[in-house]
């Protein structure tokens, strides 16, 4: 991390959800079905990220309280200036924001020091000042992470991650802690539940580690309290179900959260994807894994949405097309070696078309606002029974006015500016429903079961050589990927975009046509492969170049792809600069030359993505996703510059509901960070 990195930003823009014209439009029952879904879990996020920061939550809600609301008053009861209080504001916006304290800022002590809140003080201002451990990670002398206690090395999380997977435990909604008692090391695994039985215990055996012989002690109740309250919401949320799906669906919610289990939750996702095109779309539990850096520990998201029906039609007939869009990658299709239009075997033969809607966001508890979504990401279920996708339109194109895009050439940056939206719409949908949803991963599924010709197993196009692994009961992409699963997850559905984005049958349910007026396909083509390149620059604010390690998944991601692209021949994509610290650099694209040079070097990246995981050939898929993010001298200076000039992180200001004279209303805030203050201390979390 930059030091830069380790600040809020200042003035960072402030988009509100702007969801009152749809929330108005659903019944009173719709509404106090959302307003029950929609209710707490954001201390459970907190606790995820570190030891620290559900207490800064505390003391930051509790200033804001202190001061009857006017945090003007507190400049002026405490010698204060204006200054600090913008400052102030601006950390505790970006903290709210992020549910979480990686970002800090230095002013915020003399304000807490000037308040009435010291105990709460005394609990956080180490938290806040230091930057002993700068990004989350394994836990070490410079990471952390609150899914680990900080004494638990990388390789006892490994240990204990393979005694889990032989015993087929899932680890989503779980942390893992190392304690010492009589002299003995005793791992704990906290399970999320609201009910707290007995613990148990038992041995570690068959991981081939020195953890082999330690006891692994199972301990209910992590969250419990939280967990109680969302159960409670819950319980009345089910009154107003619109039926039978919702009704067992939150029926298997509550099971999971009272007792832990993750088939429970299963379960409520299956109820789940067979409720299509409800007027209130909800989705939670612990879902992504994206923040753990061992890949298999999820983080708590809570998703409540209104459909906009008029914004899904495109996403219907994408659907209704989405076979012969992926009949085009290339593992199917005449690219592989088949006829037009058929899969290959590393294509499930029957593609579950999903509910794919476009979505306004009511609520969403989560530490980072998507703006698409493809789940659940349980692998069975998405190949039995399939999946959803969503577009969340009011979180998808809010760039400033004020944006700049300081590595576009001067020349090229209104187009860009123009384009992106339509563009980025068209990425995300093709990200989501092909990128995410294209695919299977071979095989074991039950003790000598297999979903594929096992005693014929298919050739890989890569070596022309029969495949010799896949995956083995009870694994999974995340598990046997571990670290990395997210990453590549995430390059995997990027590749697929960019790969399809010279479709023009795909451009045309969005609206893009050759008519005057119009924004036409090659214009959109071009920007998909400029916007993927100043992605790609971007990733690496997201690489510590002390540690050698990656942050964010998706930056990562898109890293890989912008070497990738670099690699392309005759000078497809470059990078030039005329000044020696390189702070005039600029992307240089030949878009001439994507059909003929980019969409290949994309094609192949993504083909031996795709082999690899459908194969569980984890060690061939590390080294290429190590390759190809690999940072060295040169990408170490071109990070510098691109940290130096840095966007403000976009923050959102979410809406509240309450019940008023027994109905459902909504409050909506100021778009400034004032306002994410104010959401927060009255959302009563």
């Amino acid at each position: 991390m930059s030091a830069p990195e380790a600040f809020p930003d200042s003035n960072p823009p402030v988009y509100g959800f702007n969801v009152l014209q749809q929330f108005n439009g659903l019944t009173s029952k719709e509404k106090f079905y959302a307003h029950y879904m929609s209710k707490y879990g954001a201390r459970i996020i907190m606790r995820q990220v570190s030891p620290e920061s559900e207490s800064i939550f505390d003391l930051v809600i509790a200033l804001y309280k202190h001061y009857s609301r006017d945090l003007a008053s507190l400049i002026r009861s405490s010698q204060l200036s204006d200054e600090d209080l913008e400052f102030f504001q601006e950390y505790a916006a970006t903290f709210l924001s992020n549910l979480g304290n990686y970002r800090w800022w230095y002013t915020f002590a003399k304000i807490a020091a000037a308040s009435e809140v010291g105990d709460l003080w005394e609990r956080t201002n180490t938290g806040i000042y230091s930057t002993e451990h700068g990004s989350l990670g394994y836990p070490s002398e410079f990471y952390l992470s609150g899914y680990y206690s900080q004494d638990i090395t990388e390789d006892e999380i490994s240990a204990v991650q393979s005694f889990l997977d032989l015993k087929e435990i899932r680890s989503e909604n779980t942390r893992l802690t190392k304690k010492t008692e009589n002299e003995e090391v005793i791992f704990e695994l906290l399970v999320a539940s609201a009910n707290t039985p007995a613990f148990k215990e038992c041995r570690i055996m068959g991981t081939n580690s020195t953890a082999d012989g330690t006891t692994l002690r199972v301990v209910y109740g992590d969250h419990s309290e939280d967990l109680a309250r969302i159960i409670s919401c819950l319980e009345k949320a089910m009154e107003y179900a619109a039926n039978e799906n919702q009704t067992s669906m939150i029926d298997s919610y509550i099971e999971s959260f009272k007792t832990g289990s993750i088939e429970a939750h299963k379960e409520s996702q299956r109820h789940w994807v067979k409720d299509t095109s409800p007027s209130v779309e909800t989705n939670i539990g612990f879902v992504e894994s994206l923040r753990d850096p061992h890949g298999v520990r999820a983080e708590w998201d809570g998703l409540v949405a209104i459909v906009n029906k008029d914004k899904s039609k495109k996403f219907v007939e994408m659907v209704e097309r989405s076979t012969e869009f992926i009949a085009q990658l290339p593992w199917n299709g005449v690219a592989a070696g088949f006829e037009a239009g058929e899969r290959g075997p590393f294509e499930a033969q029957k593609f579950l078309k999903p509910d794919y809607t476009s979505l306004e966001v009511l609520s969403f508890c989560t530490s980072e606002v998507w703006v698409g979504i493809n789940l659940p990401n349980y692998d069975d279920i998405r190949e039995s029974l399939g999946f959803k996708n969503v577009s969340l339109d009011n979180c998808m194109n809010t760039s400033s006015p004020t944006t700049t895009y300081p590595f576009i050439l001067e020349s090229e940056v209104e187009n860009f500016r123009a384009r992106r939206p339509l563009e980025f719409d068209i990425s995300t949908a093709i990200h989501e429903l092909l990128g995410h949803g294209s695919g299977q991963l071979l095989a074991e599924t039950e003790p000598g079961v297999f979903n594929f010709d096992h005693a014929n197993p298919p050739v890989s196009p890569l070596d022309g050589k029969p495949i010799s692994s896949w995956y083995k009961v009870g694994q999974t992409f995340s598990s046997v990927f571990g670290r990395i699963s997210g990453a590549y997850s995430e390059c995997h559905a990027e590749c697929t975009a960019l790969f399809l984005a010279d479709n023009t049958d795909i451009m045309q349910l969005f609206g893009c046509s050759e008519e005057p007026g119009n924004t036409g396909f090659d214009e959109v083509l071009y920007t998909s492969y400029l916007d993927m390149a100043n992605l790609g620059l971007g990733g690496l604010r997201a690489y510590d170049p002390n540690m050698k390690q990656w942050g964010q998944a998706h930056s990562r991601a898109r890293f890989a792809i912008l070497r990738c692209l670099l690699s392309a021949p005759d000078n497809f994509l470059t990078l030039q600069h005329t000044l020696p610290d390189m702070s005039d650099l600029k992307i240089h694209l030949d878009g001439t030359k994507i059909l003929t040079h980019g969409k290949p070097a994309i094609g192949d990246f993504l083909q031996k993505l795709h082999i690899y995981r459908s194969t569980a050939d984890v060690k061939r898929g590390t080294e290429l996703m190590e390759t190809m993010t690999a940072v060295d001298d040169y990408f170490l200076k071109v990070g510098e510059v691109v940290c130096e000039k840095r966007q403000p992180r976009r923050l959102f200001v979410q809406p509240n509901t309450k019940i008023v004279d027994g109905e459902v209303v909504l409050v909506e805030y100021e778009e400034s960070c004032a306002g994410i203050i104010r959401s927060w201390a009255e959302r009563e979390v």
